[in-house]
């Protein structure tokens, strides 16, 4: 059955909609199959029959109360968290109605030697490779902690940059001191072999 589109939807609970749609008959297109996944969209190329997503998810642990008020709920937390595995904090997919599973191994994933002690993230980048001519397309991808803004691609490469902002607190540690320069990093996937991360580098500049 070949696939002449792909829709892409956000909604409003972080996740992702894939609708693979049947377009031979542009009068009558019909959906093939739908995959969620994790996540809010950055943004997608289309690089043959294969699509690529670059999605951000932050992780969450189910029971975690994000703003406690009372030492129980605090402790409650400690509790969750020091209980739950890596596998726990990683995004997951699902394709038509079938169980839901896991997008990445740990090692899937990682950080890069720029994420500073003022740079801290709490987000993880996807970059995800789906082949819509796939009757099973499962997604396929790497991971890292950070951020993204900027998406360039070519047929060999995915790039992905941010701006970084550094800042320091002042003596009361109440205000943050922004520094007067800001630098931009900038990530590379290769495409030639499913994805591979090849490094990082950072320059001067937004």
């Amino acid at each position: 059955r070949p696939v002449g589109a792909v829709r892409l939807q956000e909604r409003q609970n972080r996740q992702n909609r894939v609708h693979l749609l049947d377009a031979t008959n542009p009068e009558k297109i019909t959906q093939t199959g739908q995959l969620n996944i994790d996540g809010q969209l950055i943004n997608s190329r289309m690089i043959g029959s294969t699509l690529y997503l670059i999605t951000r998810y932050s992780p969450t642990l189910k029971g975690l109360q994000l703003y406690p008020t009372t030492e129980a709920q605090a402790s409650a937390n400690r509790t969750l968290i020091q209980q739950a595995s890596l596998q726990d904090l990683l995004p997951q997919y699902q394709w038509q109605d079938n169980a839901r599973a896991a997008l990445f191994q740990p090692n899937d994933c990682f950080m890069t030697q720029y994420s500073g002690k003022n740079n801290l993230q709490s987000s993880l980048v996807s970059l995800l490779a789906i082949d819509i001519s796939n009757s099973n397309p499962i997604p396929q991808g790497k991971c890292f902690v950070g951020d993204v803004e900027t998406v360039y691609a070519s047929t060999e490469a995915v790039y992905l940059a941010t701006t970084q902002t550094n800042y320091t607190m002042d003596g009361t540690g109440e205000t943050a001191v922004y520094q007067s320069t800001v630098n931009t990093d900038i990530h590379k996937f290769a495409l030639t072999n499913g994805i591979e991360y090849r490094g990082s580098g950072r320059v001067e500049g937004h």
